[in-house]
């Protein structure tokens, strides 16, 4: 279902966030030397290039800010602070009026954003923008 939701998007609608990048790369890295790990590579600069193209959002001052109201809201629902990544992500999200499209949506919740499932969404339902994998304006 994910390639579905994909597959009808707009890519010029598609964002990822550089901390989104981070995760991916620091992935690779960590994969013992080998095929697999050279392989890993190309297949995120290939879904980079062709999916994303640029269109990177940056963990700026406004994302920062917003960071710290998603830290606050984690902390004082009990929620845990240990996702940094993820709540960097939301941050972006926040401070570029943009959805999350994620697999991983328990942390994301609880801030104020629209999250979007590509993985139980039913294909071309939304049109997504996108901060972590892809998302959608809010």
């Amino acid at each position: 279902q994910c390639r579905q939701w994909l597959a009808s998007c707009s890519v010029d609608n598609l964002y990822f966030a550089a901390t989104g990048e981070a995760e991916l790369l620091a992935g690779k890295e960590t994969t013992p030397i080998g095929k697999r790990r050279n392989q890993l590579g190309l297949q995120i600069e290939a879904w980079l290039q062709v999916f994303v193209n640029g269109r990177i959002l940056p963990f700026d001052r406004k994302a920062a800010q917003e960071y710290a109201y998603v830290y606050a809201v984690r902390k004082k629902l009990g929620l845990g602070l240990d996702c940094t990544i993820d709540m960097q992500m939301s941050a972006i999200a926040r401070a570029n009026g943009m959805a999350v499209a994620t697999r991983n949506v328990k942390d994301f919740e609880h801030v104020g954003l629209v999250i979007i499932n590509p993985w139980d969404e039913v294909a071309g339902v939304r049109e997504p923008r996108a901060s972590y994998g892809f998302a959608q304006a809010a």
